[in-house]
């Protein structure tokens, strides 16, 4: 009676390691960001990854508040791939509570999962 043995183990967030084959874009889509995010932080974030060409924190037009998004443009969809790998489900900590980046290649029309809960 031998148990069952696991050789794959199934990553909580997949990794999409031919993602800079498939992908033109050197354009990122942040979300789960802190509500203070600056531009500048973004920039000082994803320096480590390559050349940042432009950041741009998306504010809510009503209320003038950041809704937690951004774009971060690289030099090269390598170094955006890069940067996705690295940082897509890393926990920043802002404001006293965790904030799960999520960030994918800025261009995909992908619709979220509906199994996401808010809590």
């Amino acid at each position: 009676g031998g148990g069952i043995n696991i050789t794959n183990v199934v990553p909580k967030l997949p990794t999409n390691n031919g993602i800079a084959h498939s992908s033109s874009s050197n354009n990122i889509y942040i979300s789960g960001l802190p509500e203070n995010v600056t531009d500048k932080s973004l920039e000082q974030l994803f320096l480590k990854y390559g050349t940042v060409v432009s950041t741009r924190v998306i504010i809510n037009r009503n209320t003038g508040t950041p809704l937690g998004t951004a774009l971060v443009r690289m030099e090269s969809s390598h170094q955006a791939a890069v940067a996705i790998g690295d940082l897509n489900g890393c926990q920043l900590n802002g404001g006293g509570r965790g904030h799960i980046l999520s960030c994918r290649f800025a261009h995909e029309k992908r619709t979220p999962p509906s199994s996401t809960t808010n809590l």
